[in-house]
């Protein structure tokens, strides 16, 4: 655990106790990222993602999996709308 992301690892800790987990940051709480931003949260939902597997905590993995997949959706298709104007 010591070589982990402590955000991760204050995920994985926070689900154990509430079911699910939240990003704390500039990166949250909005529908309107800049690219970078994008990047950032497909970063950190693959980072919790990784580090379920690690652990074997299904629940995370499943949860981190789905948001990866929200974040990376969301992200591809801003760059769309951007470079297809």
């Amino acid at each position: 655990m010591i070589d982990d992301d402590p955000e991760a690892l204050h995920c994985l800790l926070e689900i154990l106790y509430t079911k699910t987990y939240a990003f704390t940051g500039s990166v949250v709480g909005s529908l309107h990222h800049t690219d970078a931003e994008w990047i950032e949260l497909v970063k950190r939902h693959a980072e919790i993602f990784s580090l379920a597997d690690k652990y074997d905590i299904k629940k995370l993995k499943q949860l981190a999996r789905t948001r990866l997949a929200i974040a990376h959706d969301g992200s591809y298709a801003r760059l769309l709308r951007k470079y297809l104007r």
